[in-house]
């Protein structure tokens, strides 16, 4: 049926975000992403747009994501906790490995540090992710069991 899309679209997303993270967002084309979801390249721009307004699309899932783990994280009973629990989220994030055993890095540094990605679009959305992991960050360590503990306030 003539605009129904024909796909799973959290499959495609997910292929997407993973090729990004792996590749970088200059490094990647739409063709590559064609060919990692098996969906037609016109059938992405119809679906998504160009391919920022995919990789902001797959940007906001992986964001969403990682500020849920965060927060799980920092949900632990003690400041201590929590942080060890932030710092281990943090490394296994960067340190994790695709199925061709290549680390993929941290994507917003791997963005951010792009050239091609230098629109304001795509800077926002990094933007947004760090003013988020800083807001969970000082509202953690704000609570009464780490703030005593803290030389500096949050």
């Amino acid at each position: 049926m003539a605009g129904t899309k024909q796909f799973d679209e959290d499959e495609v997303l997910d292929r997407a975000l993973l090729l990004f993270w792996r590749r970088g967002f200059g490094a990647t084309s739409m063709q590559d992403v064609a060919q990692a979801t098996g969906v037609l390249r016109g059938s992405l721009y119809h679906a998504y747009g160009d391919k920022q307004a995919l990789f902001l699309r797959v940007f906001g899932r992986y964001r969403m994501r990682y500020l849920d783990s965060l927060r799980e994280a920092l949900a632990a009973p003690t400041a201590e906790e929590a942080l060890r629990r932030y710092l281990r989220l943090a490394i296994d994030m960067v340190t994790a490995v695709d199925d061709d055993e290549v680390t993929r890095g941290c994507l917003t540094t791997k963005t951010a540090t792009d050239e091609t990605a230098m629109d304001d679009a795509i800077r926002a959305a990094l933007r947004g992710l760090l003013d988020d992991v800083q807001q969970a960050l000082a509202e953690r360590l704000g609570q009464p069991d780490a703030a005593g503990r803290l030389a500096l306030p949050p």
